[in-house]
């Protein structure tokens, strides 16, 4: 039986000042307790560092760096976590408040996998909501393991989102970290390193 994970969520910060405070509100409110939060600042210059620094919680951790990219920002969040499973959130996104409950339960049931994802949903400019249409697994709820990550992106929209995925931090030290020599598509980079 695998004990119950301690996460570290990792979120990269530039320039988010009108969304941190709500990003971290929703980690903070998790009904799964056992995470630290590493919030590392790539060069902000909006004052959401400052917003940062009033939230008063020990489980926050705050490093900040010249601007060096997202990639940079989510490495220097890896190397100094402290815990063994890497959760990502993006600074102008949250989570549901039984995000992290969910990735404990499919740990606990699939241990053997290197990383999890959850579903996930996207506010449009236009107010309303995305929730993408997997072609090649079933429907929600369903929980498993995924026979063929590459057919499942090539029928239908991404499977693994970046604020919706958490990776044991043994598997970056097999594939890689996120290459800082990419500036979009950085994300779907790295999960395709992890699937071969």
């Amino acid at each position: 039986m695998v004990n119950l994970p301690s996460f570290t969520v990792v979120i990269p910060l530039y320039n988010k000042a009108l969304h941190i405070k709500r990003t971290l509100q929703s980690v903070l409110e998790q009904n799964y307790k056992d995470f630290e939060i590493v919030v590392v600042d790539d060069g902000s210059t909006d004052g959401g560092v400052n917003i940062v620094k009033q939230i008063n919680d020990n489980r926050i951790r705050l490093i900040q760096q010249e601007n060096q990219g997202v990639s940079a920002a989510r490495n220097k969040g890896i190397e100094n976590a402290r815990n063994e499973l890497i959760a990502f959130l993006d600074a102008d996104d949250e989570w549901k408040p039984n995000h992290l409950d969910v990735l404990a339960r499919l740990i606990k049931k699939f241990p053997e996998a290197g990383a999890y994802g959850t579903a996930y949903q996207k506010k449009l400019k236009n107010g309303k909501s995305w929730i993408p249409d997997f072609k090649a697994i079933p429907l929600s709820p369903w929980e498993g393991i995924v026979p063929n990550y590459f057919k499942a992106v090539a029928v239908g929209p991404e499977i693994l989102w970046t604020s919706a995925i958490a990776v044991w931090k043994e598997v970056f030290d097999k594939a890689g970290y996120f290459r800082v020599d990419i500036r979009n598509g950085e994300d779907a980079d790295m999960w395709v390193r992890i699937a071969i």
